[in-house]
């Protein structure tokens, strides 16, 4: 298990690649955020990064958030996928399962987006509840089902 950061970013706003976004993962932030931990100064992080995250265990969180955006595979080598930056960052935010926390957003996203990554986070969080659930309801019926194959033979 090794700690490090996931970053979401953007293409620049104008190119052909709108509506994508890349994921990406440092062992630590670059030299330039380090230098001055002040979240409003967003020129210390890369051009057109939006969002980072710290996570105990990078490796788990970039598989994660490859499970979250799957079926907006664009490109596996290059991490990256279509899809809107506020459900970028909410499969990230929605993660649960793994111990993170935000470092840093940009200040540039507004008061619209940010309801709309926390309405989204709240719908996967919800999903997964429910799979989680359904799961646990297979799980007791198989045992008991196995139970009464069990005793069965002996009424």
């Amino acid at each position: 298990m090794k700690a490090g950061y996931l970053a979401i970013e953007s293409p620049p706003i104008g190119t052909d690649d709108s509506g994508l976004v890349k994921l990406l993962s440092w062992d630590e932030l670059p030299h330039e955020a380090t230098q001055n931990q002040d979240e409003a100064n967003h020129a210390n992080y890369p051009e057109n990064v939006h969002y980072v995250a710290r996570f105990n265990d990078i490796l788990a969180a970039g598989m994660h958030f490859h499970n979250g955006l799957r079926r907006q595979l664009v490109d596996i080598n290059e991490k990256t996928y279509r899809a809107e930056l506020t459900h970028a960052i909410a499969v990230i935010e929605a993660e649960s399962d793994l111990r993170h926390e935000r470092i840093w957003m940009d200040p540039a996203i507004d008061q619209n987006d940010l309801e709309a990554i926390n309405q989204d986070a709240d719908k996967i969080r919800s999903k997964k509840k429910k799979i989680n659930l359904a799961i646990k309801i297979l799980g007791f019926i198989a045992i008991a089902i196995l139970i009464f194959n069990a005793i069965a033979p002996m009424l």
